[in-house]
This record gives structure tokens, C-alpha cells and sequence, in this order.
């Protein structure tokens, strides 16, 4: 037997060595093949991820040959913590410490549920998804260029690179039957096009496009049990998906115990069937027919919002309607209104009197259902009366007002890993920190008048009223309010999950769409962001995804659209500016066929010099 003193000199060189090793966080679950004694090494590499090394490369963890666990050193076991001061329960015990190179790799593969949901178990009612054909597609069918889409589906996508990703895979059955759905997470989306930007900086994807929730990429299902995806399983390969989705259970499984759900609403199952349709067609190859009736809807979708863009500038005086002109006045501009001066008060009236209330709501990034903040901003058009627009409305700027509210109870929270959150940098008032309880009060006195005037504590006392006083407030003839967003129908929803709709209101004209308002004014087919609009609009936009900012800066850019195409229509620049882009467009598309062709045309001319070579025999 050792001497102590050797031993002793033993454990203290072990520990030295030990604390030289770099910390790593709680050991992943890992994959069937990997927790298999029996599976070949090769099956167990396939199933780690490839570490991203410099702008459009990838390499593996350890030189050019990745390394291979031997079956001698299986992944180490959790153990949990015998008490709170020791740690937390998933951390790895002391004699449990792998290799640098073992460790390292699964540092980097895809930080999953340590415990997987259950087969069968119902999503959680604050999950998105996306259906995850068309995200296996995404650089064709979403990433502009050529050039980029073959750049990012070589390093990301091409040669099963897609499906060797560890994904969470969830099903809904559409309640007519057919083939299931088969959904992810938006959260693995997410990082999957963060990993693209740190490659690609230049591309800036991102899920936050409204678009992507129009066409069905990105889905929030109904709360019923009926309408929500349950887990199938996690999948390493297209082999894996495959075979799971051919023995996904039958639309009437539930968990043992799992309570009866009732019956859904007829509007939550029409909403329900609507979703499940435009994933399903997302998945489907395009057809000409297919294309032909997108392209219908899509004609009828710009005609409707440019319809919109009319009836907000008669809102604004900035367009008759069409029984206020004259016949004189029609004849001559053969049903074409002239362009204002915008250093004039507006030719028209006001119709309605209407009250703009632009709105919108910011939630923590890790869950959008913990409301942050909440901006309003009002242009009473009353207040317009006789004070010219100036160039892109910069005049009535100054007529909007504006509050920002913060939820006490999520004040700590902070936006930094997808956007960058600066709820402390109002810059057009005070912010006001608000209980989540009165939150719906609150926005409630923002749309009833005098719209913003009052108080928190003014705004408390007019929730006491008696009924006879709140039955003579409810006999006043209400203002017309129009409300007003970017991608304004998100914004609604959120809203929604604080308790107050303010679509329940009578008095509530319509909405309208800033980003579909512009896509007309640039006769555009994808939206834009706030931030590129109030660029083009030459706006200075201060602290981005603040809420009471950016309701404000909603709210500009409005005024913008409406006086810049009233101050433009018709003229000559205007019609010569919408040729400009129309060639530019078509000038990019011809440049994108140019240089496919050219590409695939690589490989034919490249052997006219030699003669062929040697015979290369039978095969």
C-alpha cells in the first residue's frame, strides 16, 4: 500500500489538473446512437454538429478527422445536488469529468431539452412554429440572390446538412384528415439563422417578418387542446424524420390521463383549419397553378391595400372623396387628383374627424407572452386644421403624443439576444411603470377621450364610476378612431393577452398597416422594416424597439406615405421613378439568370483544349 503522504500528493496533482480544464455547462441529452454501446462510431459522429470557423466555412472539432468516442469512455452521468448550496441538480459530479475533445463536442451541438416531452404531449399554449418542409428549403425559397442562396445552402443545407441537425419535431392533423403536419420550433429556427448571420452578416435573417407570418411560416395555434401540435419525437437525419412521420399517431391519441377537452369554438377550428392549409401549402412544390392563383391573391392584396392608402389620406385631407369634385374639376383630371402643395394647408376636409392611435407592444424575447412594454401615440386630425403638412408630413409631427408604459413585474427583463431591448429610452415623455392588473385600464383610457391626457392616478379614479355615470359617459357621441401598426395585427394580438381588444370598440374606423401601406407606396411585394422605412423617409429613428418610440415613429411614418405619394401623384417624377425601379428589377433578375446559366454552363467548355486522354478501360 502507498504511503499517505504519496496519496495525499496524488489527489492535490488530480485536482490541479482538474481546475485547468475549461468550464462547460450541464451535459446535453445525447442522442439514441450516441447512449447505444452497440453503435458504430461513424453512426456517432454523423450525429454532431460541425462548428461554424470564419465567414462561410466550417470545420470539424479536431483537424480535418473528427474525433471518435471509444466505447471505453462513455458520456458521463448527471447527478443532483444533495443540497441547494451545492449547485444545480444537473451539474456533473467530480469524478465524472470527460475528455477536453469529448467535452468540446458536445459543447457545441445543439442545446436541447435535457429531457425530451413525452410522445404525444401537447405543446405549450406560448410555443410557435414552423412547418418544417419549407424551412428545410429556406435559402430557395426565402433568401434573395443567386449568389447567397447557393452560399448559404452549400454550408447549411446542401448534402442532408439540414436534417443532420438535432430538431424537435411536433404534429398537427388538419380535422378533415389527409397527411399530418410536421412542425418545429421557432426557437431552433431562430438559432439555425443566427448561426447564417454570424457566417453571413450581411443577410441579417430573421423570423420577425411579418411576411413569414402571412404565408403560414410562422404559426401560433388556438389554445384548445384540439388545435395544438403534440411532440413525435427527435430526429438526427432525413431517415429519422421520415420514419416518424410515416408512424405519427392517429389525430385521436392523448396521453393516459390526459383531461377531455371539450369542443373547440367554431372560429378557433375555422382559424385552425386556415393555419394548417397555408403550412400545407407552403409544403407543396409550386405548380403553375399554384403560382397562378398566388398570383391572383396577390393582385387583389395590393389592390385593397392600395384602397387603404386612399382612404387614410381622406382622413387626412389629403384626397377627395369622389362625390367632392366637381364635374368640372373631374373632366380635367379625368379621375386623377392633382398632387398638393405640402407647404399648404390641405386642400380637402378632414372626413370623419378621426383620431389616429398608433400602438405597439414589446415582450421578452425567451417569452413573447411576458409583456413588457406598451407604447400609444394619438394624432387627434382636428388638431391639423389649417397647419400645412410640409415635406413627408414633418409639420404634424409635432401634433402627435405619445405614452410608454412599463409592467412593473417584467421590468427586469431585457431584450439583447435577438433584438436590443432599451425600455429605459423613451424619447418623447415620460415612461410610466404600470402593475400588469391595471394594464388593461390603462390602455382602455388611451382610447376613450380626451386620448392620453389623463394621469395614472386620473385614469384610477374613472375606473370607480358609478354605472349612471359611466351610462351618460357611453351616450356622448364618440370620436372615429383609426388604429395604426407595423405588422398592426401582432400588435392587436398582444394586446389581446393583456385582456383588452381594442377591435370590440364601436367607434373603431379600421386598421391600418404601415408596412402594407408602404409595399404600395414603393409598389413592393415584401415589407419592410420600421427602421428602412423611416430611413427612406429620412426620419431619425432613435432607440429602435422601445415601444413608446416606436409607436411614435409608426405614427411619422404614416404621415410620410400619405403626403409623400399625395405630394407626387401624377406628376412626371413620380411616373418616371416607379419605371426607374421596375428597370432595376428587372435588371436584377436578368443578372441572377445570367449568372446561373453561366454557372451551369461550368465544366462543358472546360475540356476543348486536351484530347480526351487515355481510354479509361471497362468498368
Amino acid at each position: 500500500m502507498a504511503p499517505l503522504s504519496r496519496l495525499e500528493r496524488l489527489k492535490k496533482l488530480q485536482a490541479e489538473r482538474t481546475d485547468d480544464l475549461p468550464e462547460r455547462p450541464p451535459t446535453p441529452p445525447q442522442p439514441q446512437s450516441v447512449a447505444n454501446e452497440n453503435t458504430s462510431p461513424e453512426k456517432l459522429v454523423s450525429t454532431l454538429t460541425p462548428i461554424a470557423s470564419g465567414k462561410g466555412r466550417t470545420k470539424d472539432v479536431k483537424g480535418s478527422t473528427p474525433f471518435i468516442p471509444k466505447k471505453s469512455h462513455p458520456p458521463p452521468a448527471t447527478t443532483a445536488s444533495s443540497s441547494e448550496d451545492d449547485g444545480p441538480a444537473d451539474t456533473l459530479s467530480s469524478s465524472a469529468t470527460p475528455s477536453r475533445e469529448l467535452r468540446y463536442l458536445w459543447y457545441t451541438a445543439p442545446q436541447l431539452p435535457i429531457v425530451p416531452p413525452k410522445r404525444g404531449e401537447l405543446a405549450d399554449v406560448k410555443e410557435n412554429f414552423c412547418p418544417i418542409l419549407p424551412i428545410s428549403k429556406f435559402p430557395y425559397k426565402y433568401i434573395p440572390g443567386q449568389k447567397d442562396t447557393d452560399l448559404v445552402a452549400h454550408e447549411f443545407f446542401d448534402g442532408g446538412k439540414f436534417w443532420f441537425r438535432q430538431w424537435d419535431l411536433y404534429y398537427v392533423w388538419h380535422p378533415d384528415g389527409g397527411k399530418p403536419l410536421i412542425l418545429i420550433r421557432t426557437e431552433q429556427v431562430a438559432k439555425l439563422l443566427r448561426q447564417i448571420n454570424d457566417n453571413f452578416s450581411h443577410l441579417s435573417l430573421s423570423l420577425d417578418r411579418p411576411h413569414f407570418r402571412e404565408v403560414g411560416l410562422i404559426i401560433t395555434f388556438p389554445q384548445h387542446p384540439t388545435c395544438r401540435p403534440r411532440y413525435l419525437g427527435r430526429s438526427s437525419s432525413k431517415e429519422d424524420f421520415t420514419n416518424m412521420e410515416a408512424n405519427t399517431p392517429e389525430a385521436s391519441h392523448k396521453l393516459a390521463g390526459e383531461a377531455d377537452p371539450g369542443k373547440e369554438e367554431p372560429e378557433s377550428l375555422a382559424a385552425f383549419k386556415r393555419m394548417i392549409e397555408a403550412a400545407q401549402e407552403l409544403n407543396k412544390a409550386k405548380r403553375k397553378a399554384t403560382k397562378a392563383k398566388n398570383q391572383e391573391v396577390r393582385v387583389v392584396q395590393q389592390r385593397m391595400v392600395g384602397q387603404q392608402l386612399k382612404r387614410a389620406q381622406r382622413f387626412l385631407g389629403l384626397r377627395p372623396k369622389n362625390e367632392q369634385q366637381d364635374d368640372s374639376e373631374a373632366a380635367v383630371t379625368a379621375g386623377l387628383v392633382p398632387p398638393i402643395d405640402n407647404q399648404l394647408p390641405v386642400p380637402y376636409p378632414f372626413e370623419s374627424s378621426v383620431v389616429y392611435i398608433s400602438i405597439d407592444v414589446e415582450s421578452y424575447e425567451r417569452n413573447h407572452n411576458l409583456i413588457t412594454e406598451i407604447g400609444i401615440a394619438t394624432l387627434d386630425t382636428n388638431d391639423l386644421q389649417g397647419v400645412p403638412p410640409g415635406k413627408d408630413g414633418e409639420n404634424w409631427r409635432e401634433k402627435i403624443r405619445a405614452r410608454h408604459f412599463r409592467i412593473r413585474e417584467y421590468s427586469h427583463l431585457q431584450n439583447a439576444e435577438f433584438v436590443q431591448g432599451c425600455a429605459g429610452s423613451f424619447r418623447f415623455g415620460k415612461s410610466e411603470m404600470i402593475a400588469l392588473a391595471d394594464a388593461r385600464h390603462m390602455i382602455a383610457e388611451c382610447f376613450r377621450e380626451p386620448f392620453h391626457e389623463l394621469t395614472i392616478e386620473e385614469a384610477a379614479a374613472s375606473w370607480k364610476l358609478s354605472e349612471d355615470e359611466i351610462k351618460a359617459q357611453s351616450q356622448e357621441e364618440k370620436r372615429k378612431i383609426v388604429l395604426v401598426g407595423h405588422d398592426v395585427n401582432q400588435d392587436i394580438q398582444y394586446l389581446q393577452k393583456l385582456g383588452y381588444n381594442p377591435l370590440n370598440l364601436s367607434n373603431i374606423v379600421e386598421p391600418h398597416d404601415t408596412a402594407a401601406l408602404y409595399k404600395s407606396l414603393r409598389q413592393e411585394v415584401q415589407p419592410r422594416s420600421l427602421g428602412s422605412i423611416l430611413a427612406d423617409l429620412d426620419i431619425t429613428g432613435w432607440f429602435l424597439h422601445n415601444a413608446g418610440n416606436d409607436a411614435v415613429y409608426t405614427m411619422q411614418v404614416l404621415l410620410g406615405i400619405c403626403v409623400r405619394d399625395a405630394s407626387m401623384r401624377g406628376t412626371k417624377e413620380a411616373v418616371e421613378e416607379i419605371q426607374r425601379r421596375q428597370e432595376q428589377r428587372v435588371k436584377e433578375k436578368m443578372d441572377e439568370a445570367r449568372e446561373r446559366a453561366l454557372d451551369d454552363q461550368k465544366g462543358w467548355s472546360d475540356v476543348e483544349g486536351d484530347d480526351g486522354g487515355p481510354p479509361l478501360g471497362r468498368r
